[in-house]
């Protein structure tokens, strides 16, 4: 949380756990108790049991093979595509943005191995990337990216998509908080933080040592091996951010706000 910049007002905010019930409590100047701690709606998306029907149209709305594994790369915005502070431009890191953080050949080698590998890396922009508004002239054949039009023409939900995905990348991105509940692996690329100057909750940081952590090329390379072989250890781990995990937090919301 940026230390100039107002809260939003609200008279309530959800948590999903103890922690960040005070973090939010903290970060939007709320009463805790005006912060309920039942998990959020969209999480149930991620764990939810899909049909072999359901998966192959995913899969063929993607141009994908069922067969493939498919590993989420979500990198978050370095520069905003709007340029007026007023309307929120922000310039968070001394990169343009995440291609820089990797060579041209890397990337090639790493389109390479994924598909050595039957692995599709999809990297989905996040909505207020510059990037978005440009022309990414990188083709790849097993990197696929999608800029915020792109995935839009898809029309999937970007958490239903999580569901069937076998691992995730990303750096400074809240969507990794959420992606521990599928207990998938996760990369986190440590060198991103380093750039960054977004703010960051400590609290909340401590608690993704867990993760893996990409320091450079060789760790990526690991990260990608390790999911296509399934040697990562599979069982549920212990977290202090994701322990209010209800499949019902969107009929709690409508008993206590919309029901008379």
């Amino acid at each position: 949380m940026d230390s100039n910049l107002t809260p939003s007002y609200s008279d309530y905010a959800l948590s999903t756990s103890p922690l960040f019930t005070r973090t939010m409590a903290g970060c939007f100047g709320l009463d805790p108790r005006k912060v309920l701690e039942i998990g959020l709606p969209r999480n149930v998306s991620l764990t939810q049991n899909r049909s072999s029907t359901w998966v192959a149209d995913v899969h063929a709305k993607f141009g994908t093979d069922p067969k493939n594994k498919l590993i989420f790369w979500l990198p978050t915005f370095r520069r905003t595509s709007v340029t007026d502070p007023s309307q929120g431009a922000r310039v968070d890191s001394q990169s343009t943005d995440f291609f820089e953080d990797w060579s041209r050949d890397f990337l090639l080698e790493l389109d390479g191995l994924a598909g050595e590998l039957n692995i599709k890396i999809l990297i989905k922009l996040h909505p207020l990337d510059k990037l978005n508004e440009e022309t990414i002239y990188r083709k790849y054949d097993n990197l696929i990216i999608y800029n915020k039009d792109d995935w839009n023409r898809l029309g999937i939900d970007l958490y239903e998509a999580l569901s069937i995905s076998s691992g995730l990348i990303t750096d400074v991105s809240s969507m990794a908080i959420d992606y521990m509940l599928t207990n998938n692996p996760i990369a986190f690329i440590s060198k991103s933080i380093e750039w960054y100057n977004r703010g960051v909750i400590k609290e909340v940081y401590s608690e993704l040592e867990d993760f893996f952590h990409v320091k450079d090329e060789i760790d990526l390379i690991l990260f990608i091996r390790k999911v296509a072989a399934g040697s990562f250890a599979c069982e549920p781990k212990a977290n202090k951010l994701n322990t209010a995990i209800s499949n019902n937090a969107s009929e709690v919301l409508v008993e206590k706000f919309l029901l008379p």
